[in-house]
C-alpha cells in the first residue's frame, strides 16, 4: 500500500498540475457553453467533487507529516457550529460553498506534498503559457468577430473572457499570468511576445480589476528599468491612468451613467454596496446571534456582497475568517516573500477588497500554483 501511495505521489509531482490545468480548462469550457445556451449542467461540479474527494484521500495518507493542518481541520468543526444556530442549516447551497473554500487549501497541500518535478517543469510551464496565449486568442476573435461565446457578459457590457465563464475569474487568471511573466524575466518581460500579446488581450476582457493590475504593474516594471527617463515615464503613466479613470467615471460609458445615477461608490463597486446593504447585512440582522458572529453561518451564500472579504466574515464569521485566512496563507506561501512577491501581493488584497469569488474559485487555485512553481524558480 505504501509503494502505491509513493508511485501515486510520484505520478503528481509529474503529470499532476498540467492536467489539473487542461482539466479545469476543459471544465470552464463545458460550463460556459451551457452557460451561454441557457441550460444547465452539474458535470464541472461533479468532476470536481471527485477530484476534491481524491485529494482528500491522498492527504489522509500523510496527515502526520503535514505541518499547519490543524488549521484546516478546525475549519469544519466552525462550519459545523456556525450551520446549528440558524434556520435552513446544512442547505445544499451552504454544502457546497463550504466545499469550495477548503478546495484551495486542500489543493495548496497535496501539491505542497507532491511539488512538481524539476525534470517536468519544463513542458507544465510552456503547456500553461500556451494555454493563455490560445485563450487570449479566442478572447479577441470573440471581440472581432463578435462570437458571443467568447464574451464576458450576456448582454450590452463591454467585455470578452475566452473560454473563462466568469470575467471575475479571467481578471484573476490573467493577473497571475502576467505577473507569471514578470516573475521569469523581469526587467525583459516587455521583450517577452507572449507576455505582450497576452497582456494587450487584458484590455478587451472589460473589467475594472483586470485595467487596475494592468497599470499597477505597468507601473512596477518602470521601475525595474534602468533608465534617466524613468521617473518621466511612471509620471506619464499615471497622469494617462488617472485621466482615463476621470474619463470613465465622470465623463462617458457604463460607469459614468452608473455614478449618475446611483453615485460614485456604486460606480468603482459595480453595485457590490447596494448588495451588502439590501441582502447581506439584512440576512445577518434577521438570522444571527452572538455566535454567529464568530462562527459564521449561512444557508444561501447568494445573498453574499461579492466583496470576497466581507464575504468571508459572512461566511466564517469573525474568528472562523481569521483562521481561514491564516490556512490559505500558510498553505500557500511556502517560499520566502520578497519586494516584488509584496508588490503582487498587496495588488491582490486591493482587488480582492473590491471585488468577489476569488477563493471560491478552484480554477484561480490552479493559476496560483502555477506562480507558485514559478516563484520556486527565484534565486
Amino acid at each position: 500500500m505504501k509503494l502505491l501511495i509513493k508511485q501515486i505521489y510520484d505520478q503528481i509531482s509529474k503529470y499532476g498540475l498540467v492536467v489539473i490545468f487542461v482539466l479545469y480548462l476543459l471544465l470552464e469550457i463545458i460550463a460556459k457553453y451551457f452557460h451561454f445556451s441557457k441550460e444547465t449542467t452539474n458535470i464541472p461540479m461533479l468532476v470536481k467533487g471527485i477530484i476534491l474527494c481524491l485529494v482528500i484521500g491522498l492527504i489522509a495518507t500523510r496527515i502526520h507529516k503535514i505541518k499547519n493542518l490543524w488549521l484546516l481541520l478546525v475549519l469544519p468543526v466552525i462550519f459545523v457550529i456556525g450551520q446549528l444556530t440558524i434556520n435552513d442549516s446544512f442547505s445544499e447551497n451552504s454544502l457546497v460553498i463550504f466545499g469550495k473554500f477548503i478546495a484551495p487549501i486542500l489543493f495548496y497541500i497535496i501539491f505542497s506534498e507532491a511539488r512538481l518535478n524539476p525534470n517536468y517543469r519544463k513542458i507544465t510551464f510552456q503547456i500553461f503559457e500556451w494555454g493563455m496565449l490560445v485563450n487570449s486568442c479566442l478572447l479577441l476573435i470573440g471581440f472581432l468577430f463578435d462570437f458571443n461565446l467568447f464574451e464576458s457578459y450576456r448582454g450590452n457590457r463591454f467585455g470578452y473572457s475566452g473560454i473563462f465563464l466568469s470575467p471575475g475569474v479571467a481578471s484573476y487568471a490573467y493577473l497571475v499570468t502576467l505577473f507569471y511573466f514578470i516573475i521569469a524575466f523581469k526587467e525583459k518581460v516587455w521583450k517577452n511576445w507572449k507576455f505582450i500579446f497576452i497582456f494587450s488581450s487584458c484590455l478587451f476582457i472589460g473589467t475594472k480589476a483586470i485595467y487596475l493590475g494592468q497599470i499597477i504593474l505597468v507601473l512596477y516594471t518602470l521601475t525595474l528599468v534602468k533608465t534617466k527617463y524613468k521617473k518621466l515615464f511612471i509620471a506619464l503613466l499615471g497622469i494617462i491612468g488617472a485621466v482615463a479613470a476621470y474619463l470613465f467615471f465622470f465623463k462617458f460609458g457604463l460607469f459614468n451613467k452608473v455614478r449618475e445615477t446611483n453615485g460614485l461608490l456604486s460606480a468603482i463597486l459595480s453595485f457590490r454596496d447596494r448588495l451588502l446593504l439590501d441582502n447581506t447585512i439584512p440576512y445577518i440582522q434577521e438570522n444571527w446571534s452572538f455566535i454567529n458572529y464568530l462562527f459564521g453561518g449561512v444557508s444561501n451564500f447568494d445573498l453574499r456582497s461579492q466583496m470576497e472579504v466581507i464575504d468571508i466574515f459572512f461566511f466564517w464569521g469573525i474568528l472562523g475568517g481569521v483562521i481561514y485566512l491564516l490556512a490559505y496563507v500558510k498553505h500557500l506561501i511556502t517560499f520566502k516573500m520578497n519586494s516584488m512577491l509584496w508588490v503582487f501581493a498587496g495588488l491582490l488584497i486591493l482587488i480582492v477588497f473590491l471585488a468577489g469569488n476569488f477563493f471560491v474559485y478552484s480554477t484561480i487555485t490552479i493559476f496560483l500554483l502555477m506562480l507558485r512553481e514559478r516563484i520556486s524558480q527565484l534565486p
